[in-house]
């Protein structure tokens, strides 16, 4: 029988000797993320409008909220993949 695999993200020490505590480069914004802000700030200036985003809304006339998503199930993929790690 296979080991489940198990995940504790709050733990400060390793019970398979992977390391901790070591240092991640920061290499500073991506150049995508760079283009995509100064994109929206050239759009923003031409259209003479302020791009904003409400993600916490739940109502809008423009786009529609609650609206109906079928439930097809667990995908076969991810089924697939859970038997596999058992």
């Amino acid at each position: 029988m296979k080991k489940k695999l198990h995940a504790d993200f709050g733990a400060t020490a390793s019970t398979v000797g992977t390391p901790r505590n070591y240092v991640v480069p920061d290499f500073g914004v991506d150049h995508e993320i760079l283009n995509t802000q100064n994109a929206i700030k050239i759009s923003e200036k031409k259209l003479g409008k302020k791009l904003t985003a409400d993600f916490g809304a739940t109502a809008n006339g423009v786009n529609p909220r609650n609206y109906v998503v079928p439930d097809f199930g667990v995908d076969r993929d991810i089924i697939s993949t859970k038997n596999s790690i058992k």
